[in-house]
């Protein structure tokens, strides 16, 4: 599934994956506050009607469930793999 993304500065990208919009703080270097140690230490995701589905904040306070697995697993390598992060 393709994932649609834009540099809003500071760090935050926001876009899109299938049914789903995202909003992401990314760093340039991995941390412990981090998704799995990664880059992205927020994220949340948002289905067609608005409602949060997936939502991190230095630790899990919604975990993507079955449902939206997919997607959050494609924005993942995705800003994980991000060059163009602007601060």
């Amino acid at each position: 599934m393709k994932v649609k993304i834009k540099n809003r500065g500071n760090g935050w990208v926001s876009g899109k994956c299938g049914d789903y919009t995202y909003e992401a703080k990314v760093y340039d270097d991995e941390s412990k506050f981090g998704i799995n140690g990664g880059r992205v230490s927020k994220m949340t995701m948002y289905d067609k009607n608005d409602n949060w589905v997936m939502n991190y904040d230095r630790g899990w306070d919604i975990e993507p469930d079955e449902d939206v697995v997919d997607c959050y697993a494609n924005i993942i390598e995705v800003l994980e793999n991000y060059k163009n992060v602007k601060w």
